[in-house]
């Protein structure tokens, strides 16, 4: 199981990569189309708009993954044993919380959006794209989740049961 996790992390990252060189190459096309060819191609500004907000969902998963969000350090490392772990326990919880009912609305939203058939109005494509990247925090959820519970395991284990 865990070996099929760690592809998927690494599926994820790969696809965080070409985002963001996909993101890149149109935004410096339509650099180069604005103020050299004396043009502009709209599409080109929605792919990188695209990009940005899939790689930027995708990435907070990843540092959700990592714990490199940013936290109140002075604030974790200045707490006594067992206050530590209600501060952490309580952290992930508000995470988990927050981050599932962006996930559950988002659902809402994006069921809208099927229905209603709208498209995008340069790359043409159809709304619901776009909006589907507020559900990945959904995934984001649950790995902060599956997070809290091998947290809670380690700790409990380590108490003897305490």
């Amino acid at each position: 199981m865990k070996q099929i996790i760690d592809k998927l992390y690494k599926i994820e990252e790969i696809i965080v990569s070409i985002l963001f060189s996909v993101m890149i190459i149109a935004t410096f096309s339509q650099v180069i189309n604005r103020n050299i060819i004396q043009t502009s191609i709209g599409w080109l500004e929605e792919l990188a708009r695209y990009s940005m907000i899939y790689m930027v969902f995708l990435g907070t998963e990843i540092g959700f993954r990592k714990n490199a969000q940013m936290s109140l350090d002075i604030l974790t490392k200045r707490v006594r044993k067992p206050y530590d772990m209600i501060l952490y326990i309580t952290s992930k919880t508000i995470t988990i919380i927050f981050l599932g009912v962006i996930a559950f609305f988002s659902i809402e939203i994006l069921l809208l959006q099927v229905k209603s058939g709208q498209l995008s109005p340069g790359m043409r494509v159809p709304m619901y794209i776009p909006y589907f990247s507020l559900t990945i925090l959904g995934i984001s959820s649950l790995i902060q989740f599956l997070s809290l519970v091998q947290y809670l395991k380690k700790n409990i284990s380590e108490n003897g049961g305490a």
